[in-house]
């Protein structure tokens, strides 16, 4: 009886041994898994990160191009220190044709617990790259309907047309437009801060009659002092951003005078203000063509007119 007895209580130790190194084993393995997500989320993170500062540097790059290929390199790196990326992580390059930039970024990241399976390092790489487009459809225009002419950089151009100026248009036009509707305020507001909604190619917009001196003067006038940027912008350097610079749709005219006529559009120009009509003037208004990189929209089929939509190709 007592050997039964003996023997009973030894088979109960030998599976409860057993199941102690069961156990342990199956702590072992959790704990290495653990460990290896720690890793492999340190992984992910990191290259998010690579990731969203690639994006956000070609992005600002592209603003500069085609105009300035080194100075869209040099923005773009720049775009990536603030991004907590360091020198020698990343590298630009802007193509032929100079409507896009393209970027690489990496790292190598020293690994902790996956050393345990044999790695130590590994390294990260992403790219990205932006490209500009001719506008088809912009947000923020002035008021302008403006004749789509081939301009050269550096042009000056009458915007808005004065009483006794040598004016083209069907008589009572001066060209300024109907956008969200009609009256001198409404004109005035789209002239101070742009029209808040979507002007697209093959938009076909009431024409605005009358000279509106006034509201001319006190638009332009708020663009002209929103600029305090020093020295002063210039066509051939200007702050992004900056409220002298008119986005304004181009197109033409119907040959209907007064109100009856309308503005089609064909596509948009940027043209940097210089200053507003004087009192007592005749009301016209002059900008300087510029190129320039705005929000809008592109559908593919816009001819290129000097503004263009910046966007993430890659």
């Amino acid at each position: 009886m007592e050997g039964h007895l003996k023997g009973i209580v030894k088979a109960y130790l030998d599976q409860k041994g057993a199941t102690a190194i069961l156990v342990c084993l199956a702590i072992v393995a959790l704990i290495g898994m653990a460990a290896l997500a720690i890793d492999i989320g340190m992984l992910f993170a990191t290259r998010i990160k690579l990731a969203n500062a690639a994006d956000a540097a070609v992005l600002a790059g592209v603003r500069e191009l085609p105009a300035d290929p080194s100075k869209a390199v040099n923005v773009a790196f720049q775009y990536t220190l603030l991004n907590d990326l360091q020198t020698g992580e990343t590298v630009f390059q802007v193509s032929a044709d100079k409507r896009s930039i393209t970027g690489q970024a990496s790292r190598t990241m020293d690994l902790f617990f996956a050393r345990v399976l044999g790695f130590d390092k590994k390294q990260l790489n992403v790219s990205a790259t932006a490209r500009i487009s001719p506008m088809s459809g912009a947000y923020g225009v002035v008021p302008f309907g403006v004749a789509d002419n081939n301009y050269s950089f550096g042009d000056i151009q009458v915007l808005k047309y004065g009483a006794n100026f040598d004016n083209p248009l069907p008589p009572g036009q001066y060209a300024p437009i109907e956008l969200g509707g009609n009256g001198a305020s409404t004109y005035k507001y789209n002239i101070s801060h742009g029209y808040n909604g979507l002007i697209k190619v093959g938009d076909v917009i009431p024409v605005e009659t009358g000279n509106m001196i006034g509201p001319t003067r006190q638009g332009i006038l708020d663009r002209v002092n929103g600029c305090r940027h020093s020295p002063p912008c210039t066509a051939n350097s200007y702050h992004e951003g900056c409220s002298r610079i008119l986005i304004v749709p181009l197109g033409y005219n119907s040959p209907d005078p007064g109100s009856n006529g309308k503005f089609t559009v064909t596509g948009f120009a940027a043209f940097l203000v210089a200053d507003a009509p004087n009192n007592g003037g005749q009301g016209e208004v002059y900008g300087t063509f510029i190129k320039y990189v705005a929000p809008g929209v592109n559908s593919g089929s816009a001819s290129d007119r000097g503004v263009y939509v910046a966007e993430l190709v890659e």
